[in-house]
């Protein structure tokens, strides 16, 4: 077998296999040697337990000292008093970022969750790993460290990115389930400035969003990491999870389940954060049910008294509702890969990604396209959610071409119809929308949908009511709008424009619904809105594509 152990000096433009800039910077060549018993001399953890321990004892002293002085404590009653943040709710768009140590291997089977499946042995990861880079005893996860080489990473050129995208926020993950901490950590060696791209990654990165004009959070995954290291990898002797790499909260692999201590490290490392680059948002995974709710409340008040001192709207993310972790008006409920099927009172949001397959960079990945993130951003906004949007950058830190083209679309559809976007509310009087198709149910619903001409999503601002087709007729000469009649407006519409659309329309209110004739040619792509201006009221009943739509939207934990 070929052991392509200097892995990723360099990668090809398109993805495809790795290659090495440099035959000598291989693993096993040089600085970088591997040597017997699994032991990377790059990548020694020279952390003590005096050092660490008195770094977090500072940290938790300063948490409990914000908490006893401010308006916030961790209690529900006291949290359920925190309102969601206008901008979150006008931003309606923001870019997720998944890159870190998963982003080196690459491997289109598993892309982030590389770590966890490489130590199965009954799985082809585990194979794929071998034949790749050698014996995971020899050649451990926490040896792809040196290969993250950020060596095309440019804060500037990724907001610039992501702003043209129409983005209004940036949300990294700062530390994945692997633990590997994206910034200047003290409670551990294994961060981005000691190790692998030797530069304050969350530091460039919230920096350059403000310099910009965009929003700035983090994302945090931790907690997980006992049992993505030491359960779900199913790990054997034959590896490299093992003292002094593993056992301690500072150690790469971390110990083998949640203790006092491990919680207390990761509470040492979320004050990092927030002190450290005053985010606007904080996103939680699923990993917040490894920990007690009194952990989460003690954050939460935390980081609402820093905001409360900063004097700027602040907001959490979590994927438990029912107040199952944080109390409900503590939190924007979050849906992985899924969304609501109806429209709900409180403010919500969507974490997907641009690649039907995972979220970090993977060669050979399989991704969706412009029309089919514009139809997702919209149906999401008429539901009152926001759309956090993912892409994984290459290790070298350079975004590949897809993700940047589908990101560009999405902006020049955004270009054109950004009215119907930013700063809108639901329109109540009607619901989401009406039509034959719809989708949602929960986390974990993300899918295709075949919308038509019929298909329509509302939202509104002041007496404008915005209704976005999620098709163009191809037979039809016109659009029908249902929901908006002589039966459902009691008053007038004064005009009905198409967003991007020079040229003046034909349009009528008739009983059957609001006829539009369909302009000679598509004002954009993948779905195109109407402004309608109503003098009165829209009254009358929703016509949702599916009313009943709604028993799994509650269902958001694994």
């Amino acid at each position: 077998m070929k052991h392509l152990t200097g892995f990723l000096l360099a990668t090809t433009l398109m993805g495809g296999p790795p290659v090495l800039a440099d035959p000598s910077q291989a693993i096993g060549a040089g600085g970088n040697a591997v040597v017997a018993g699994g032991t990377n001399s790059v990548t020694t953890d020279q952390m003590t337990a005096e050092r660490h321990d008195a770094e977090m004892n500072k940290l938790l002293a300063t948490m409990k000292q914000t908490i006893a002085s401010g308006p916030y404590q961790p209690e529900v009653e006291s949290l359920n008093r925190h309102v969601a943040p206008e901008w979150y709710a006008d931003a309606k768009l923001g870019i997720f970022v998944h890159y870190g140590l998963f982003s080196v291997p690459g491997y289109s089977g598993m892309g982030c969750w590389y770590g966890n499946q490489m130590y199965n042995p009954d799985l082809d990861t585990y194979r794929f790993h071998r034949e790749q880079f050698g014996p995971q005893e020899q050649f451990g996860y926490k040896d792809f460290a040196p290969h993250l080489t950020a060596t095309a990473f440019n804060a500037d050129e990724w907001v610039s990115l992501f702003k043209e995208a129409g983005a209004r926020f940036v949300v990294p993950v700062s530390c994945f389930h692997d633990g590997f901490a994206m910034w200047d950590s003290k409670l551990t060696d294994w961060n981005s400035v000691n190790k692998g791209p030797k530069r304050d990654y969350d530091g460039l990165l919230a920096a350059a969003a403000r310099k910009q004009g965009l929003k700035f959070g983090v994302a945090w995954h931790a907690f997980f990491r006992p049992i993505f290291w030491h359960v779900y990898s199913k790990r054997r002797a034959s590896s490299d999870i093992k003292p002094p790499d593993a056992g301690t909260p500072w150690s790469f692999y971390g110990p083998d389940e949640v203790t006092p201590g491990f919680v207390d490290d990761g509470l040492g490392r979320l004050v990092e954060l927030v002190d450290g680059y005053q985010p606007d948002l904080v996103w939680f995974d699923f990993d917040t049910e490894q920990v007690k709710p009194e952990v989460m409340r003690r954050f939460a008040a935390f980081y609402f008294n820093r905001a409360a001192e900063w004097k700027k709207e602040v907001a959490i993310n979590d994927k438990h509702a029912n107040g199952e972790v944080l109390p409900p008006r503590a939190i924007v409920l979050d849906f992985e890969r899924g969304k609501t099927a109806g429209l709900l009172p409180d403010l919500w949001q969507t974490d997907t990604s641009v690649s039907w397959r995972d979220w970090s960079y993977m060669r050979n990945d399989s991704f969706k396209t412009v029309d089919e993130l514009v139809r997702e951003l919209v149906d999401i906004v008429s539901k009152n959610g926001v759309l956090l949007l993912n892409i994984g950058p290459r290790p070298d830190g350079s975004i590949p071409p897809e993700p940047q083209a589908l990101l560009r679309g999405v902006g020049a559809w955004l270009k054109v119809n950004g009215a119907a976007i930013y700063g809108t509310r639901p329109c109540w009087a009607l619901g989401f929308g009406e039509g034959p198709h719809n989708s949602g149910g929960g986390a974990m619903s993300d899918r295709a949908v075949g919308y038509n001409a019929h298909d329509f999503r509302f939202t509104q601002k002041a007496d404008v009511i915005y209704a976005t087709a999620m098709d163009w007729p191809d037979v039809d000469d016109h659009f029908l709008i249902k929901s908006l009649s002589t039966k459902s407006v009691d008053g007038t519409i004064s005009e009905v424009r198409l967003l991007g659309c020079p040229t003046p329309l034909d349009w009528k209110l008739t009983e059957q619904g609001l006829w539009i004739g369909r302009p000679p040619h598509p004002s954009c792509y993948g779905a195109f809105s109407f402004a309608i201006t109503v003098h009165g009221k829209v009254i009358g009943t929703p016509q949702n594509p599916d009313p009943a739509a709604k028993a799994s939207d509650d269902k958001l934990s694994k």
